[in-house]
């Protein structure tokens, strides 16, 4: 079965990346940190969540 589309593509805002790049240049890890919320996000376990608080 290959790799699998994700249904959801998360898109970031021009502010979250550039605050994520002045983040990285002083926690280093930072994007191994960020990893597991987008491929949650993309698999829609969260987004459930997020729905119903909206």
């Amino acid at each position: 079965m290959g790799t699998e589309q994700p249904i959801i593509q998360v898109e970031t805002s021009g502010n979250f990346e550039r605050q994520f790049r002045i983040l990285l240049k002083r926690y280093h890890k930072i994007r191994s940190d960020v990893q597991p919320v987008i491929e949650q996000l993309q698999s829609s376990i969260l987004t459930t969540e997020i729905e119903e608080t909206v």
